[in-house]
């Protein structure tokens, strides 16, 4: 199932794929190293490295992007669930 929702946002006009440059790391080691991350948001800082490097606008549903700073980053809204009640 996450594959075909994968394949189905990627066929979507304005996604896109990218191959990153070695810059990545260093922002993501530099990401890591602020006080207070915990050992939990280090593939949250590797995604923020990824888009900061490549100037790119991360999207995604986790609130806990705030605290990296030079991000580009949309937080999306759950939406009401079949039976209507509110996701989080």
């Amino acid at each position: 199932e996450a594959s075909a929702v994968l394949k189905g946002l990627a066929a979507q006009p304005g996604v896109s794929f990218t191959e990153t440059e070695g810059l990545a790391w260093d922002v993501f080691h530099a990401l890591v190293r602020e006080p207070g991350l915990s050992h939990r948001q280090c593939t949250d800082a590797y995604l923020a490295s990824l888009a900061i490097s490549e100037g790119l606008r991360l999207v995604t549903f986790d609130r806990d992007f705030i605290r990296f700073e030079g991000l580009s980053w949309l937080r999306l809204q759950a939406g009401p669930t079949s039976s209507g009640q509110q996701t989080t």
